[in-house]
C-alpha cells in the first residue's frame, strides 16, 4: 500500500514540472524580449526631444502687421478744387513671436513691428490713383508696394507728388498687429502695443485679448553668454497644424550676435521668420530674437528683452499647460509612448487648444510602449557580448516567485479539499472487501472509514448498528438477497400519545420518544 501511495505522489509531482516549467520559461522570455528601459526618443530633426525646445514651439506665433491708411489727393491746378480719398488696408510683414507670459503678452522684435509712412504710403497711393483717378500703372509688375509711373500723363506727376508726401497728398495711418497663434484650429486675434520697439535691434511686446493659459517659452539666465550653435524656431508660413515650425541650426558670433547657416538664412527670415527666438539647443531656453539689421541677421540678447519685459510690468510667467506639456515630452525621452505620456499630452489640451500637443496625442493615442534597441542596452550592461545577462537574472529570481506563489496556491487548495491520500489524482477511492462471516451468536459489527478532515465526529455505531454511509457487504455469488441486520434487529420506538408531535432522528429517520436524549435505533443525539 505505501508503494502505490509513493508510486501515485510521483506520478501526480511528475504531471506538474511541465505546468512550472513552461511558466518559469515563459516569464524569462518576457522579461529578456522588453529589456532595460528605452532611451530617449528621437526628434522630428533626428536628434533627441528637448521638453524646452518643444515648449517654445507651442509659444510659437506669427504676426501680421499692417495699417489702415486714409489717403487724400487735392487737385486744384484747373481752378476748381478735386478732391480724391481713399481708405484702404495695407501689409507691411510677417513676422514671428513667441509667448513669454500665460495672460497672453508676445515678445517681438523693430523688423517686425516698426512701420513707417514710406511703406504705408507708396500701397496707398497706387490704390488710389488706379481706383480713383482711373489710370494704369507701369514699372513695378503689379507689386503695389512698389513705386510706378502712371500710364495718363496728367496724373503722373500727381502720382510722384503723392509719394513724396508733398502738401496737396495727406495720409494718415494706424498701425494693425494680428497674432495666429499655433493652435489645433487656425485661428487670429488682434494684439494691441505693450512697448513700441526704438529701432529694428530692439524689442517690441504685444499682448492678445483672452490670454490666461497660453504656452510660454523659457528665458535664459540673465548675463548668461550666447551660445555658439543655436536653433532658430520661426513660422515662414501660417501657422496649420499639419504644418510644423521651421527649425534651423545657425551658428552665433558670441562678440557680434551675428547669425549665420549653412541654410538660406535671408529668405527664412524674410518669409516670416524674422523675430523668431534663438534657442539654445541643450535646454530650449530662448538665448534672443532673430532681427535684421542694415540687411544683416543678428540676434537682440535675452538680457534686453528681461529689461524690456521689466518695465512695461510683464515679468516672464509660466502656465499650467507648460508643466503638463512638458512632462509629456519628458515620458517620451524615456520611452513611454503611451500611457503617461498620453495622459500629459490630453491633460495639456483642457488649458490650451496646442496643435503640437494634438499631434502628440495623435501619436501617443493607442501606442505601446517602444523600448530602444534591447541589444545594444544589453551590450552596455553586460560588457558588450550582446547577452542581457542581469535581466535573465532579474527573469529568473521572478520566476521562481511566481513558482512559489503556485505552489503556495496549490497546497492551501489542497489543504481544505484533503483528498484521500490512497486515491490516484486527488479523487477518493474506496476500497471494498468481503464481510467477515457472522458468527452464530453475534451480529456482524461494521466499522465507520475515518472521517475526513474538518468534519463533524459522529458517536461510534452500537452493537448490531451500521455506519452511516458505510458501502453494503458484498454478498457471495448465490448467496440470497443481504437484509439489514440492524434494521430488524432494532427496537420499535414507542409512538406519541396524543396530543404530543412526532420527533424522528435526522440520522436514521426512527421515531424518536418524547424527552430522549438520543435515537434508540442508531445512538444518535437528538434534541
Amino acid at each position: 500500500m505505501a508503494d502505490r501511495r509513493h508510486a501515485r505522489g510521483w506520478r501526480r509531482r511528475r504531471a506538474r514540472w511541465p505546468e512550472l516549467g513552461a511558466t518559469l520559461l515563459l516569464s524569462v522570455l518576457v522579461l529578456v524580449a522588453t529589456g532595460p528601459p528605452a532611451g530617449a526618443a528621437p526628434a522630428e530633426d533626428g536628434g533627441e526631444l528637448v521638453s524646452g525646445v518643444e515648449g517654445a514651439k507651442a509659444a510659437l506665433v506669427r504676426i501680421e502687421v499692417s495699417a489702415i491708411a486714409d489717403i487724400a489727393h487735392i487737385d486744384h491746378s484747373t481752378g476748381d478744387v478735386n478732391v480724391m480719398m481713399g481708405e484702404y488696408e495695407v501689409p507691411i510683414r510677417s513676422g514671428t513671436g513667441v509667448f513669454t507670459s500665460k495672460d497672453g503678452v508676445v515678445a517681438t522684435t523693430g523688423s517686425t513691428l516698426l512701420v513707417t509712412e514710406d511703406q504705408v504710403v507708396v500701397h496707398a497711393a497706387n490704390r488710389l490713383f488706379t481706383e480713383q483717378m482711373g489710370t494704369a500703372l507701369t514699372g513695378n509688375d503689379g507689386d503695389l508696394s512698389r513705386r510706378a509711373q502712371a500710364v495718363d500723363p496728367y496724373w503722373a506727376p500727381h502720382l510722384q507728388h503723392c509719394y513724396e508726401r508733398v502738401e496737396h497728398c495727406i495720409l494718415f495711418f494706424r498701425p494693425v498687429y494680428e497674432v495666429l497663434p499655433y493652435t489645433a484650429e487656425p485661428t487670429s486675434a488682434p494684439a494691441e502695443l505693450v512697448h513700441p520697439p526704438a529701432t529694428a535691434a530692439d524689442v517690441g511686446l504685444l499682448r492678445i485679448g483672452g490670454g490666461g493659459g497660453t504656452p510660454t517659452a523659457e528665458l535664459a539666465p540673465a548675463g548668461q553668454a550666447l551660445p555658439g550653435t543655436a536653433l532658430l524656431v520661426a513660422f515662414t508660413q501660417p501657422p496649420d497644424p499639419t504644418v510644423p515650425p521651421s527649425t534651423m541650426t545657425v551658428g552665433v558670433d558670441p562678440g557680434s550676435g551675428a547669425l549665420s547657416s549653412e541654410q538660406d538664412l535671408a529668405a527664412a527670415l524674410a518669409t516670416g521668420g524674422t523675430s523668431g527666438p534663438v534657442l539654445d539647443p541643450a535646454t530650449g531656453q530662448v538665448a534672443g530674437l532673430a532681427a535684421t539689421v542694415d540687411g544683416q541677421p543678428t540676434v537682440v540678447p535675452t538680457q534686453r528683452l528681461r529689461e524690456v519685459l521689466d518695465a512695461a510690468g510683464t515679468p516672464p510667467e509660466g502656465s499650467a499647460f507648460d508643466a503638463v506639456f512638458r512632462q509629456g515630452i519628458d515620458h517620451l525621452t524615456s520611452g513611454h509612448t503611451s500611457g503617461p505620456a498620453a495622459s500629459s499630452f490630453r491633460e495639456s489640451m483642457t488649458y490650451y487648444e496646442s496643435a503640437l500637443a494634438a499631434q502628440y496625442v495623435s501619436m501617443t493615442a493607442g501606442a505601446a510602449d517602444e523600448p530602444a534597441d534591447p541589444t545594444a542596452a544589453a551590450g552596455q550592461d553586460d560588457g558588450g557580448d550582446g547577452v542581457p545577462w542581469p535581466w535573465l537574472g532579474g527573469g529568473a529570481a521572478v520566476a521562481l516567485l511566481l513558482l512559489a506563489l503556485a505552489l503556495l496556491a496549490r497546497r492551501r487548495r489542497a489543504g481544505r479539499s484533503d483528498p484521500d491520500p490512497d486515491s490516484a489524482d486527488g479523487l477518493p477511492v474506496t476500497v471494498r472487501s468481503a464481510p467477515p462471516e457472522p458468527s452464530p451468536d453475534r451480529t456482524p459489527t461494521v466499522r465507520a472509514p475515518p472521517a475526513p478532515v474538518g468534519a463533524v465526529a459522529r458517536p461510534a455505531p452500537g452493537p448490531g448498528q451500521q455506519a452511516p454511509g458505510a458501502p453494503s457487504p458484498v454478498a457471495p455469488p448465490g448467496a440470497p438477497a443481504a437484509r439489514d441486520h440492524t434494521r430488524l434487529q432494532r427496537s420499535p420506538a414507542p409512538l406519541p400519545t396524543a396530543g404530543q408531535s412526532a420527533t424522528y432522528c435526522w440520522q436514521c429517520g426512527a421515531a424518536v420518544r418524547a424527552g430522549a436524549r438520543f435515537c434508540a435505533g442508531c445512538g444518535s443525539p437528538v434534541g
